[in-house]
């Protein structure tokens, strides 16, 4: 949309405008995500033509990145806390 950060499109948009922008994403997808999906099949039809016979046929999600965050254990954030923080595991 031309602007470098989100604050600088409520200085040009209206909350009426925006709102418009979201229900045309939502009629029309557009943007990175789209175009993710949109390689992703071709890249799971390309794949599913040129396997071997008899082996199973690709998804289109494995050709995409995963947004998905993975879950931490108490123990793994406080380590990586302490690990942010420059502190060892026994530091206080």
């Amino acid at each position: 949309m031309g602007a470098a950060h989100p604050d600088e499109l409520r200085k040009r948009l209206n909350s009426r405008q925006i709102a418009e922008w979201i229900a045309y994403a939502n009629i029309e997808p557009f943007g990175s995500q789209h175009d993710e999906l949109l390689h992703g099949i071709r890249c799971a039809l390309f794949a599913a033509a040129h396997r071997s016979e008899g082996s199973e046929p690709p998804q289109i999600t494995d050709f995409m990145p995963s947004y998905e965050t993975p879950q931490m254990t108490e123990e793994e954030i406080i380590r990586n806390i302490r690990a942010w923080k420059g502190m060892a595991d026994g530091d206080g």
